[in-house]
């Protein structure tokens, strides 16, 4: 068999296998995105690595336990902590230092966008259908909410103490801070309870 037909045959084959994974995840790539680009078949084969000092996320193969990528964020961003949404299609992290989320491709490992939100992001959460990511801003006592579709901001909800861990139920986002009182945003009456105060939170999401 000549060179030219075992290239066209591997191809095929690593073509098939993203198709494969993709449509068993339930995931669809981007239209423009082709499989020589695909990095990662499997989201779910991935270790993601937070690398502070040097501003980037590095991505570990399970089964080989090597280093099959990296995303660098840009200077001085300092990401703090890393999450895969729920449905396997993005990677998002907050920059302490530079103030934004940054949204990667899962796929491809490219960043595909830089997002501004309050002071020092750092944890975060996902809505369980990964409509909704929502990034805590310690220093900024909110957390930011935004729109995985379209990929932008919606509003910053402030009324929280240094949220630290997120976590969202169908109806409520539970945030908790430093000594670990829990503070309750109510989604479905879009008021805050307990001892946090009324947040704004006009509009659908």
């Amino acid at each position: 068999m000549s060179g030219i037909k075992r290239s066209l045959i591997g191809a095929g084959v690593t073509a098939a296998a993203v198709a494969l994974s993709v449509g068993l995840l339930g995931l669809a790539p981007k239209s423009n995105v082709s499989a020589a680009d695909i990095k990662v078949a499997d989201p779910t084969s991935i270790v993601m690595i937070v690398n502070r000092d040097s501003n980037d996320i590095s991505y570990m193969d399970i089964k080989t336990q090597k280093i099959i990528g990296k995303t660098f964020l840009g200077n001085n961003v300092n990401p703090h902590m890393v999450m895969m949404s729920p449905d396997g299609k993005y990677i998002v992290t907050g920059g302490t230092r530079a103030n934004k989320a940054y949204i990667i491709d899962s796929h491809t490992l490219e960043l595909v966008k830089v997002i501004p939100v309050d002071i020092a992001p750092e944890h975060l959460g996902f809505s369980p259908d990964s409509r909704w990511y929502y990034q805590g801003n310690p220093e900024g006592d909110s957390f930011s909410v935004i729109d995985m579709q379209s990929l932008t901001k919606i509003k910053t909800i402030s009324g929280f103490v240094e949220p630290l861990n997120i976590m969202k139920s169908m109806a409520n986002l539970f945030a908790t801070h430093p000594p670990m009182e829990k503070r309750i945003f109510n989604l479905i009456g879009r008021e805050s309870t307990g001892s946090v105060h009324r947040a704004a939170a006009a509009g659908r999401w």
